[in-house]
């Protein structure tokens, strides 16, 4: 998929493509740290796969949850 052309004053600047990580914040068990990490490893993940797109986080499962929450 091809980004958005950038122009300004009739010239072409460039191309512009976005990609996002996206997560979801389970409290008590997910910290806001843990949901950082987890968003910013989803937003890699749509960089190695060709940029220009967004990628959810995996849903943990209730081990992993225990593992990130504090205390």
């Amino acid at each position: 998929m091809a980004g958005w052309t950038l122009t300004h004053a009739g010239i072409t600047l460039g191309q512009l493509t976005v990609s996002l990580g996206v997560a979801g914040y389970v409290p008590p068990l997910f910290t806001p740290g843990a949901l950082v990490r987890t968003a910013d490893e989803a937003l890699y993940s749509a960089k190695r796969q060709g940029r220009n797109r967004a990628v959810a986080s995996q849903p943990l499962n209730p081990e992993a949850w225990l593992t990130l929450a504090p205390g």
